[in-house]
């Protein structure tokens, strides 16, 4: 950015920046540890950081579980190379599905020996220790901590479970395994993992998330520069995770694609779009909302059907809604010029 910092322009650009990041919270301009706006408050009058919990030549510095002005009341983690800095919350480094609720876990730099991400249940006094000891696998009061370090980043995790579960596990598999046999259960142990493997499959993932209604819309104001008013909102898909971890759709849309989902996924985004604005556009004709499409929408005239079938409902104007085409797959023009001349014929803007 070369004009002037902690403009609303300067802050457009960082929220700009950030929009196809959803694990990056905010982004923060910075001279050195001092903090001075980010991309939604546009001066925190100086915030000088402590040093940083570790730094890295020639310009970065990470800062560990930190509480400021930008995210007053939770600790996150700040990752600053050069005058920016990007804000994560901890609990998007790791991501884990499990039954157990005597699951525990956390991960630390092994150069600073800091945990920058630990489950709820567990506890830096408790894991901080662990961090010290040769042995890979350790019991103490009543837990089992296994230690894997990563072979590609200076990072390790620690992973705790109940001791008496892990028994208890052990025990019931045995007891269901040796009146069967060795040969029996090996059968059952095959036809189990294959039974979840297509279950864990990440298209029956994202098939289960559409028929539960677990994919989520939000909307972000657009806002005219000139008057400062809101003339509108981009619909944002997003999928969240069983651990509160939400997925971009750069990560499952192009699986959509792939699988031959995407018809399912738009209908889901226009069905609740419409569901959400459609009875709010038709009181305020001067907004609109902007929809992502994927490229192979616009291969048939499959979707201006739909679309004209909403508007009609809800009295919604062709005017008020807009439609962006995203770069997740190769764009066939040939195919996509006549159907998106369909849809500006029809007054919807693409």
């Amino acid at each position: 950015y070369q004009g002037q910092v902690c403009t609303p322009a300067h802050q457009k650009r960082m929220l700009n920046i950030i929009r196809g990041y959803l694990y990056i919270n905010e982004l923060i301009y910075a001279r050195d540890n001092h903090f001075l706006c980010s991309s939604l408050i546009a001066s925190v009058n100086g915030y000088t950081i402590a040093p940083a919990d570790y730094k890295r030549e020639p310009n970065v510095s990470i800062y560990y579980y930190r509480d400021t002005p930008f995210f007053s009341g939770y600790k996150m983690t700040y990752m600053q190379r050069g005058n920016y800095v990007a804000v994560i919350n901890p609990l998007f480094w790791s991501e884990v599905m499990s039954d157990d609720p005597t699951l525990q876990w956390g991960v630390y730099d092994t150069v600073t020996k800091t945990f920058f991400s630990l489950s709820n249940e567990a506890s830096a006094a408790t894991f901080s220790p662990l961090i010290h000891l040769n042995d890979l696998t350790v019991q103490r009061n009543g837990y089992l901590y296994a230690t894997v370090y990563s072979t590609k980043r200076p990072i390790a995790a620690i992973v705790a479970t109940s001791y008496q579960r892990l028994i208890t596990h052990f025990y019931n598999h045995l007891i269901f395994a040796l009146p069967a046999g060795i040969l029996g259960s090996l059968v059952l142990l095959l036809l189990w993992l294959r039974i979840r493997q297509n279950y864990l499959s990440p298209k029956r993932k994202l098939q289960r998330a559409l028929e539960k209604h677990q994919l989520c819309l939000y909307y972000q104001p657009i806002i005219d520069i000139k008057t400062e008013k809101c003339i509108g909102a981009e619909a944002l898909l997003r999928w969240p995770g069983e651990q509160g971890q939400v997925m971009n759709p750069a990560e499952f849309i192009p699986l959509a694609e792939k699988e031959g989902m995407i018809e399912q996924v738009t209908d889901y985004v226009i069905d609740n779009v419409f569901r959400d604005l459609g009875d709010y556009l038709a009181t305020h004709a001067d907004r609109y909302v902007s929809i992502n499409l994927s490229a192979s929408d616009f291969h048939t005239s499959r979707l201006i059907a739909r679309i004209n079938q909403k508007t009609e409902q809800y009295a919604v104007r062709p005017q008020q809604i807009k439609f962006e085409v995203t770069e997740h797959a190769f764009l066939d023009v040939e195919k996509m010029t006549p159907i998106i001349l369909a849809f500006r014929q029809a007054g919807y803007e693409v």
